[in-house]
């Protein structure tokens, strides 16, 4: 069956044999039932640029390979009320999950333990320079709302531009550091080198 993007159909489904797609991004609909009651499903379905855990659909880093987080230093949250952990790959959503409470709060002061310095890194001569793997690797961005909010990178998908960046300081990734971030929906779907490393 051939899937094509929303954008391309105009918000209509592609249909074969009784079997309707639509695809958005990365994501797939997958409708599968007898019209009308098939037609029904697809009217109900609604697209969103944010997810139900504040997750932009694309990533704050699309077209930046520069880009970094706007802290505060991980180290300076006061009053944290949550963290929602944004899984992006090819900078866009993928999956997300929150933290709320002593959750968030115990997840940050973790980062806030990571040694400063970023990685663990890969062997440099199998690595592409930073600028090319930066959109298209698979990351986190932690959205912290707090007294003062900011973001968070975690990278651990690339090969020399790994760490947790608060936009103040890069640190080295743990496995106490990640954890909390990287289970559930965004559990990675593939070994990466510097998560099996930890």
């Amino acid at each position: 069956m051939e899937v094509v993007r929303l954008e391309k159909v105009k918000g209509r489904a592609v249909v074969h044999r009784g079997r309707a797609a639509i695809q958005v991004g990365m994501v797939r609909v997958y409708v599968r039932a007898p019209e009308p009651i098939r037609q029904q499903i697809l009217d109900s379905i609604e697209f969103t640029d944010i997810d139900h855990n504040s997750c932009p659909a694309q990533a704050p880093y699309a077209g930046d390979p520069g880009w970094r987080p706007d802290g505060p230093d991980v180290t300076k949250y006061q009053e944290i009320r949550s963290i929602s952990a944004c899984r992006y790959a090819d900078a866009e959503l993928v999956s997300s999950l929150r933290l709320t409470g002593e959750q968030a709060t115990d997840a940050l002061a973790a980062i806030g333990r990571a040694p400063e310095g970023g990685g663990p890194f890969h062997p440099a001569a199998s690595c592409v320079p930073v600028e090319v793997e930066a959109e298209g690797i698979e990351q986190l961005v932690l959205q912290v709302d707090a007294a003062t909010s900011g973001t968070i990178s975690l990278r651990y998908g690339g090969c020399s531009s790994t760490g947790l960046d608060d936009g103040v300081t890069v640190r080295t990734l743990t496995r106490d550091s990640v954890t909390p971030f990287l289970q559930g929906p965004n559990r990675p779907t593939q070994d990466y080198w510097a998560l099996m490393t930890l």
